[in-house]
């Protein structure tokens, strides 16, 4: 409500979806404000710009991880914002606007033990032509750690993306195991023996994990996937294959259409 207040979007239009789909953001872009009605009282300028990108991360970094794929695209352009970056952040508001109510709800009945989603575009960014990679944890029926961003390097494949994201993921998921254990926590009786489960969307990644296929990579490659490969033997990890249309994360890597993202919101977010 603050936030809304501060840059006069309390009232405003509300839209279901906080990046507008289909959509890429660029340095250098035509500005598409014309086929959106914009709001009369916002207070948004190009001066203002790094401040709402401040307020936005806040959100996504506290209570509503659905957003932070879209935040994360804008926060690439605070040094030099176009208005089609500040209509795009005048998207995010209208989502929150209509949305003020939702955040992350835990549930008793919920499963106890967490459950990991790895998810990666290739080559989405348009400016350096990196891979975008996410993860989230769930556990009691909602998100209790997540992540997305662009990868360190350019991937060559998808599979070099998926590799990229799952082996961030294998990293927050043994320090999650490892938290858990040192916290004794009752859900589980002895983590070292209960394999935190990881589900993923791509089957050749899987197959190249679990040693079913050989094959050849670049030393970065081979690193990450021998880290992998070392939490699985230690039965830190499991991987499970998921279809892409019930991947989690996939919610953190794209700008969805309106009826994936909801539904894919409601497991976000419990």
């Amino acid at each position: 409500d603050d936030i809304l207040d501060r840059f006069g979007f309390r009232d405003c239009h509300p839209v279901f979806t906080p990046a507008i789909p289909n959509t890429f953001l660029t340095l250098d872009m035509q500005d598409y404000s014309g086929q959106i009605k914009d709001h009369k009282l916002s207070k948004i300028s190009i001066d203002s710009y790094p401040s709402v990108i401040g307020c936005l991360l806040w959100v996504s970094l506290c209570t509503r991880p659905e957003i932070s794929q879209a935040v994360s695209q804008l926060s690439r352009f605070v040094h030099k914002p176009c208005l089609a970056h500040l209509t795009a952040v005048k998207h995010v508001l209208r989502y929150l606007a209509g949305s003020k109510d939702l955040g992350l709800s835990f549930k008793s009945s919920g499963n106890n033990i967490p459950i990991t989603y790895s998810d990666a575009t290739w080559g989405s960014d348009p400016d350096s032509q990196r891979s975008m990679s996410a993860y989230c944890v769930l556990m009691y029926g909602a998100c209790i750690s997540w992540h997305c961003g662009l990868q360190k390097s350019v991937s060559l494949s998808t599979t070099e993306s998926e590799w990229y994201a799952l082996s961030e993921c294998a990293k927050e998921t043994a320090y999650i195991n490892h938290a858990l254990g040192q916290l004794k926590f009752s859900g589980v009786k002895d983590w070292s023996s209960e394999p935190m489960l990881i589900k993923e969307d791509n089957q050749g990644v899987i197959k190249i994990a679990t040693g079913e296929v050989k094959h050849k990579h670049q030393k970065h490659i081979l690193l990450r996937l021998a880290f992998v490969r070392e939490c699985i033997q230690a039965k830190t990890i499991r991987l499970e294959y998921v279809p892409s249309a019930d991947n989690i994360a996939d919610v953190l890597t794209k700008n969805l259409p309106k009826e994936p993202f909801i539904r894919l919101r409601s497991l976000l977010l419990g």
